[in-house]
């Protein structure tokens, strides 16, 4: 073990990369499943409604990233494994690659994040909303948000019989499918206020858009008080009191994202310590090896034999005995 820890050091790092390696690799899995298996992924399906990328385009980039993540964990853990100096330095530099990417994205996170980009997202919601009563894969959607972010509805839970979200709306009639964020908006599908709500109207009349009038879905009430065999529940029944896409969960959102990139820099920053560690273990056992090699090599040196021989002479081991024309000056004491 080095000065640094290095037994520790090693397998923690290696522990941590074994883990992403696996994490990897079911994202990978995940995201090929969601490419080449129609509706295998509802939820990616409609995670892409309020993202800026298409559906085919964010399972692809889903892929690219955890192949990237998984050959990056396969080298980490081969380096610390290895106690390679060569591949612990390769490796760190990576890390603080990645790092710098993170707090470039936690930088525009902060300062970046338009508001504008929110409410996109916001217009996406409530396209799903129209949809919630007759589409199961948007109702799961929506009762899983609105159940992990302690939400219901757009911006309150009026939004659930308010027919008038907005001024415009996005909705593709062909398809039931919105044009995405970051997209080319087409402007014959851009329905003004009113049009949303002869839709929503004859939706609800009709029973087939979003819930019956005076009743909210079960994700936003009190559990013990749903009705309708567990789907909806009355007013009095709701638990949570703010929407999904207010201002306080905007600033939910961001602090969200703060955190996770936080957490995420962190986690780097605490793999750069151990391969830094690893790196400086195996600088100082290579300097001990070119030490120990350099006192091998004087040992096996004929001069410095021949040296110690003579040392060992000088210590009675065998009488110095000088020269011919040098004797009598010894015996005489004169030498």
């Amino acid at each position: 073990m080095g000065a640094c820890g290095g037994s520790f050091a090693k397998q923690i790092l290696s522990l941590i990369n074994l883990i992403f390696i696996i994490i990897s690799l079911i994202f990978v899995l995940h995201g090929l499943r969601a490419e080449f298996v129609d509706g295998a992924d509802r939820y990616l399906e409609f995670w892409s409604n309020i993202s800026m990328l298409k559906r085919d385009h964010l399972s692809l980039t889903i892929i690219l990233i955890s192949v990237i993540i998984f050959l990056v964990s396969i080298f980490g853990f081969l380096a610390s494994m290895g106690h390679s100096r060569f591949m612990l330095k390769c490796y760190s530099y990576v890390l603080l690659f990645f790092m710098v990417i993170v707090v470039f994205g936690e930088t525009f996170s902060l300062f970046q994040m338009s508001k504008t980009d929110f409410d996109k997202g916001s217009l996406n919601f409530r396209r799903l909303m129209l949809s919630y009563s007759h589409n199961n894969h948007s109702h799961q959607f929506i009762d899983n948000l609105q159940s992990m972010m302690l939400c219901c509805g757009d911006r309150s839970p009026q939004d659930w019989h308010n027919s008038s979200f907005s001024n415009q709306i996005t909705i593709d009639l062909a398809n039931d499918r919105g044009t995405r964020l970051f997209g080319i908006f087409d402007r014959n599908k851009i329905f003004d206020e009113k049009q949303l709500a002869a839709i929503m109207r004859k939706s609800i009349s009709n029973n087939t858009g979003l819930i019956p009038q005076g009743y909210y879905p079960s994700s936003c009430c009190h559990d013990s008080n749903i009705q309708y065999n567990g789907t909806f529940c009355n007013e009095t029944d709701i638990e949570y009191q703010d929407g999904c896409f207010s201002k306080t969960q905007y600033t939910r959102y961001k602090y969200f994202i703060n955190l996770l990139m936080l957490t995420i820099f962190l986690l780097l920053l605490s793999m750069l310590v151990l391969t830094c560690c690893l790196e400086l273990d195996c600088e100082t056992e290579q300097a001990k090896r070119m030490n120990q090699q350099y006192v091998n090599h004087l040992q096996s040196c004929p001069l410095n034999s021949s040296l110690n021989k003579k040392s060992k002479s000088n210590y009675g081991m065998a009488p110095y005995v000088p020269s011919t024309p040098n004797r009598n000056r010894y015996m005489s004491g004169t030498y």
